[in-house]
């Protein structure tokens, strides 16, 4: 099995058509780019050896507010990844 796929690289490569070697070539170039995914769990999307972000409630609804009167919220944040999270900024909208 694995000499029927050699060959057929191969004649791929090396034979008459340009097209077979663009094609050959573009798959060799993204066989490794989509091997960078196979650590990560499909159903969490979470990478190993990464930080990761959550919020119990991250949207706040406030109604109608009164202009120039303060409102704060305080969101509690975790971080469940197996790295260090940083949170570098942070915007109000």
């Amino acid at each position: 099995m694995e000499e029927e796929a050699e060959s057929m690289i191969l004649k791929l490569f090396y034979g008459s058509s340009s097209l077979g070697r663009a094609a050959l070539m573009v798959a060799l170039g993204i066989l490794p780019l989509a091997a960078l995914g196979l650590n990560q769990d499909p159903l969490s999307g979470q990478v190993p050896g990464s930080p990761r972000i959550e919020c119990d409630n991250p949207l706040v609804e406030w109604g109608e507010l009164i202009k120039e009167t303060p409102f704060t919220h305080e969101f509690e944040i975790k971080n469940t990844g197996d790295e260090v999270l940083i949170i570098q900024k942070v915007n109000g909208t």
